[in-house]
C-alpha cells in the first residue's frame, strides 16, 4: 500500500469526525469511565482550596442577582449585602467564570459530582477530536487502551478532582488537534474545540501564558509545513483573545479595574522570595523604597506558603488596598530582583521547572467532603483524609504508566520513525513541548507540586495508547 504525505496511506484517509451529538456522547461515556475514583467514593476528591471556588461562586452569583434585581435581599449570612460589598470581600481570585460554573453546576441534583463530571466531559469531547482512525480498529484493542489510560495514568484522579486542573489538558489537546489537521472539522468540532479551550483559559489565569506557548508552537509548526489556514488561526488565536477580553471586562465590571488577570494572587513574587532574589532585594530596600509588601510583612518569610497563606502571610494580614498595591508593584520588584541576581533567579527557574517535570503523584489529593459553615457558605471537612495509602498507590501507578508510555513511544520511534499514524511525530513534539512549558509556567514560576504536572502528563499514556491502536489497526488492514 502506498503512502502519501505524513505517512497516511492513500485510500486510507480518516473518516469525518462526529457531529455534536456524537462528540457529546463520547464525552459522557468516557467521563463515566475515567472518573471511576469519584464514582466509587460517591463525591469528588478535594484540595484544600476546593471549597473556596464554591464560596466565591456563590458570592459572584449573589452579586449578579443583586445587580439585576436591585434592592436589599438576604445574603448567605442572613444580612443585606450590596453588590459592591460582595465584590469587595474578594481579595484574590483565580477565575470568576470557573467559580460561577462550579457553584451553578453543584446546585444541580448531581451536586459537586456533577460539576466535576461536567468539566471532564468537556475535556473528553476535545480529546475525541484528536482521535479518528484509532477508534476504527478492533473493539477489544480499544478497551485495552482505555483500561491502560484509566488505571496507569493520572487521568482518573484528575477527572475526579474538584479543581480546574484537568481543564489545562484541553489546551494541550487543542494544540495536538491543530497540528494533526483541522481540515475535516465541521462547525460542531470547531465549537467544541474552541469552546473547550476558551473555558480552560477562563478557568485559570496561568492557562493563558500556557496557551500562548503551546498554541503558538502548534501554529508555527503548521506555518513551517505550509498548512496554515484561516480555520487554524481562528482556533489557535481566537480563544486566547476572547479569554483576555472576558477577563478585562469582568475585572472592569466587578472591581472597576480592567485587567487580564483581575485580583490575581502575587505568586510570582512569592516564588522569587522563596528562591532568594526578591527576598534579598526586599530586605535590602524595604526601609527606603517602602513597598506595600514590606508594610504587611515586617519579616519576609522564606517560602511561598508562608508568604501567601501562613498565619502572618499577606492573605491574612493585607487589606484590599494593600493587596492591590502588592499586585501593582509585583513586576517592578521582580524586575529589580532579577537585575540584582540574574544568575540565581535564572537557575531557580530552571531548577524548579526540572523538578516539576518529575512530580505528578498524589500528594495534593485530599479525601474530604464539602460541607456548609454556620453562615451557610461552602466549606470542606478535611478531617476524613485518612486514605493516603490510596493516593500513594495512585502516584506509583501514574509513574509506572508514564514510564511504560515513554518506553512504548521510544520503541515505535525506533521501529517506524512514528510515521505509521497521521502526523504522529508532530503530535508527540507538541505534547513534549507542552509538558516543558507547563512545568516552567506552573512549577518554575509558582511552586513544584504534584497537581501541576499531573494535570497534563496523562497525555503521554493517551498518545502511547493511540499509537499502539494505530499499529494494531494497520496490521489488520
Amino acid at each position: 500500500m502506498t503512502r502519501g504525505p505524513h505517512g497516511v496511506a492513500r485510500g486510507d484517509r480518516p473518516s469525518a469526525l462526529p457531529g455534536l451529538a456524537g462528540l457529546a456522547g463520547f464525552g459522557v461515556a468516557a467521563a463515566l469511565v475515567v472518573a471511576w475514583p469519584m464514582l466509587l467514593k460517591g463525591s469528588p476528591i478535594l484540595f484544600w482550596d476546593s471549597a473556596a471556588y464554591l464560596r466565591r461562586g456563590q458570592m459572584a452569583v449573589d452579586t449578579i442577582g443583586r445587580l439585576l434585581v436591585p434592592g436589599d435581599s438576604p445574603g448567605a449570612g442572613g444580612g443585606a449585602v450590596t453588590a459592591e460589598g460582595a465584590a469587595g470581600q474578594i481579595e484574590s481570585i483565580r477565575s470568576i467564570p470557573y467559580d460561577i460554573f462550579v457553584h451553578v453546576a453543584a446546585a444541580t441534583p448531581l451536586g459537586t459530582t456533577g460539576a466535576v463530571l461536567a468539566q471532564t466531559v468537556i475535556v473528553m469531547m476535545v480529546l475525541r477530536l484528536a482521535i479518528d482512525r484509532e477508534l476504527q480498529g478492533a473493539r477489544a484493542n480499544t478497551m485495552v487502551a482505555a483500561l491502560f489510560c484509566a488505571t496507569l495514568s493520572p487521568l482518573p484522579w484528575f477527572s475526579s478532582y474538584m479543581m480546574p486542573d484537568l481543564l489545562g489538558a484541553a489546551i494541550l489537546i487543542g494544540a495536538i488537534v491543530l497540528v494533526r489537521g483541522v481540515e475535516r472539522m465541521g462547525i460542531a468540532g470547531m465549537l467544541v474545540l474552541g469552546g473547550g479551550m476558551l473555558f480552560a483559559l477562563l478557568a485559570h489565569y496561568g492557562n493563558i501564558p500556557f496557551a500562548v506557548l503551546v498554541l503558538g508552537a502548534a501554529l508555527l509548526l503548521i506555518i513551517l509545513q505550509r498548512r496554515m489556514s484561516v480555520r487554524a488561526v481562528a482556533l489557535g488565536v481566537g480563544p486566547i483573545a476572547l479569554a483576555i477580553a472576558a477577563n478585562m471586562i469582568g475585572g472592569a465590571l466587578a472591581f472597576d479595574a480592567p485587567s487580564a488577570a483581575p485580583r490575581r494572587l502575587p505568586l510570582l513574587l512569592a516564588r522569587s522570595i522563596e528562591d532568594g532574589p526578591a527576598r534579598w532585594h526586599l530586605e535590602a530596600n524595604c526601609p527606603t523604597l517602602r513597598y506595600a509588601i514590606c508594610e504587611v510583612l515586617p519579616t519576609i518569610p522564606d517560602n511561598v506558603g508562608a508568604v501567601m497563606w501562613g498565619p502572618e502571610g499577606i492573605s491574612q494580614r493585607a487589606t484590599l488596598a494593600q493587596m492591590d498595591r502588592i499586585r501593582a508593584e509585583e513586576v517592578l520588584i521582580l524586575r529589580r530582583a532579577f537585575a540584582d541576581y540574574p544568575l540565581t533567579q535564572g537557575w531557580a527557574l530552571l531548577r524548579n521547572s526540572v523538578v516539576q517535570l518529575t512530580r505528578f503523584g498524589g500528594d495534593d489529593f485530599i479525601w474530604g467532603e464539602i460541607t456548609r459553615d454556620a453562615a451557610g457558605l461552602p466549606d470542606a471537612d478535611l478531617s476524613l483524609d485518612t486514605r493516603r495509602a490510596l493516593f500513594d498507590a495512585a502516584g506509583v501507578a501514574s509513574i509506572i504508566g508514564v514510564a511504560l508510555s515513554l518506553v512504548g513511544i521510544a520503541v515505535f520511534l525506533w521501529r517506524d520513525g512514528l510515521r505509521t499514524g497521521r502526523r504522529e511525530r508532530e503530535m508527540l513534539g507538541v505534547a513534549l513541548f507542552g509538558l516543558l512549558a507547563n512545568a516552567a509556567i506552573f512549577g518554575g514560576l509558582s511552586a513544584p507540586v504534584d497537581r501541576y504536572q499531573g494535570r497534563v502528563v496523562w497525555i503521554l499514556p493517551v498518545l502511547a495508547a493511540l499509537f499502539w491502536l494505530e499499529r494494531r489497526r494497520a496490521a489488520r488492514a
